[in-house]
């Protein structure tokens, strides 16, 4: 009989918030009057930093920008996620199968020696 194994629904919750913060910052950047973006560029730095970066902002610097908001708002947001309710993370739920035996009642443990090592 094959059994069914229901996985989490929690196991997609970082990819979901990665994908949810990536949209949100490309539409706050689709959504900001060009002066105001502008504004934040000055404050910012971002034009110190990257001299095609300085204001006035053509489309192409805007694309650039959200899309560079967009992956590292997506990045860091899995990757908190992930190591929060990924595989082994801290608040990942664990299963303990009903039939696991201690390892006492498993029966003696072998040990590899060196002379069956290279076996």
């Amino acid at each position: 009989m094959t059994e069914f194994h229901r996985q989490s629904p929690i196991r997609h919750l970082p990819v979901a918030a990665a994908l949810l913060v990536a949209v949100a910052a490309i539409l706050g950047f689709v959504a900001m009057p060009g002066t105001m973006l502008e504004e934040l560029v000055w404050r910012t730095g971002v034009a110190a930093l990257i001299p095609a970066a300085q204001p006035p902002l053509g489309m192409t610097a805007r694309v650039v920008l959200a899309l560079a908001t967009a992956v590292i708002g997506a990045a860091v947001t899995w990757s908190a996620l992930f190591l929060l309710v990924g595989p082994g993370g801290c608040w990942c739920v664990r299963r303990v199968a009903a039939t696991t035996a201690c390892r006492s009642s498993a029966g003696p443990m072998r040990i590899p020696t060196r002379r069956h090592a290279g076996r």
